[in-house]
């Protein structure tokens, strides 16, 4: 952790800071950590300040942070250190998420930046976006500790009771255990015990294997179609922004898993790479405007739970609330007002569009 301080400091220009105060700091987000300082939706408030984009209920974390850096830092305000803080926030953020398993706040980061949120330092949005990478080769490739010689037991317990049985026949005893034998039959049951729960684990490891071999031949067989199942057409057929919307819609559902594989960046550009017009700038508003009449058999628009770096499905989303206004530029000042964006400023090539637009179906299902 001091490593990845220590870089973040000097990129953001911060002088002073020296071992102790290093150790100072991880210390306080260690007991952050641990103490379980903040709660669901203080983390996901956290997160958006970090983006700069949510200023509304973060001061009472904020004092809750400053608190306990206080504890090892008398000298630690808020207000003085706004520079460092942000770099804390980050590294806070980020173990929480590795701690928890939680793929929802690194999401909000990737996604954020992507679209041009970048308050966030360099560094730190780095190690979120490795972290996303990660994970979505470990949901996949599961580890497993192999054990190639295992006995289930059985045979033994079987041998043994018969062959006690046949011993108290010839003896003319009565069929019974001694506590010793009773002890070495709980001993065989253990055994026996735990070799069905390996091969539980093995069953529960060759299932995600296969589910991870689905998804990849699945997605091999739609790339190599270059057929939209939404428009049921060739690709080639569509216009660029209907291109655009039936790639991520279509490669979204193809994924297993909550996050998608590590190569659908590159999956979704080798689906537009050859459609014409794929370099052109693409004007969200045109975008919507194009695609309006296929947003609700698509997406199940009406119920997605929105952030404000989630832009496109945002103006979707007000696109098609104002369906039956009269008045077609009414969902853009919706839009703007919720997004905090001018619509005009958006454009992207189709392939960076259709990358967002992935990022963003994907941080929606996670809060679903």
């Amino acid at each position: 952790m001091e490593k990845i301080l220590r870089q973040c400091y000097k990129e953001e220009g911060i002088i002073g800071a020296n071992s102790t105060v290093f150790k100072n700091r991880i210390t306080s987000i260690q007991r952050i950590l641990e103490n379980s300082v903040l709660d669901d939706s203080e983390w996901e408030n956290l997160t958006n300040w970090i983006l700069g984009i949510g200023k509304k209920d973060i001061e009472d974390v904020l004092i809750k942070l400053e608190e306990n850096f206080c504890e090892d830092d008398t000298n630690f305000s808020q207000e003085k250190n706004i520079k460092e803080l942000k770099i804390l926030v980050g590294v806070l953020l980020y173990q929480y998420s590795k701690n928890e398993d939680n793929f929802l706040l690194p999401m909000m980061i990737v996604c954020g930046c992507y679209i041009g949120n970048n308050t966030i330092n360099e560094s730190i949005y780095q190690l979120f976006r490795r972290y996303i990478d990660e994970m979505r080769l470990a949901l996949r490739h599961r580890k497993l500790d192999e054990k190639l010689n295992y006995s289930i037991g059985i045979s033994p317990l079987k041998d043994f009771i018969i062959e006690k049985k046949k011993k108290s026949e010839e003896d003319g005893e009565d069929f019974s255990y001694s506590s010793e034998e009773i002890d070495s039959i709980l001993d065989i049951l253990e055994k026996c015990e735990n070799s069905f729960r390996r091969i539980k684990q093995r069953e529960i490891y060759l299932l995600n294997d296969l589910k991870a071999q689905r998804e990849e031949t699945d997605i091999a067989w739609w790339l190599l179609a270059e057929w939209s199942e939404s428009y049921n057409c060739p690709f080639s057929e569509l216009k660029i922004e209907e291109a655009v919307l039936a790639v991520s819609v279509e490669l979204n559902k193809l994924k297993q898993y909550a996050l998608g594989p590590c190569a659908v960046k590159q999956a979704i550009y080798k689906s537009i790479s050859n459609l014409d017009k794929r370099t052109d700038s693409i004007f969200l508003e045109n975008f919507v405007n194009t695609v309006k009449d296929k947003i609700a058999e698509l997406i199940d628009i009406e119920k997605l739970e929105l952030n404000r770096v989630q832009p496109i499905l945002t103006a979707l989303k007000c696109r098609y609330e104002c369906r039956e206004s009269m008045d077609e530029q009414a969902w853009k000042a919706i839009f703007e007002g919720r997004s905090q964006r001018k619509i005009d400023d958006l454009n992207m090539s189709a392939c960076e569009l259709a990358y967002q637009l992935y990022l963003e179906l994907e941080l929606a299902h996670l809060k679903e």
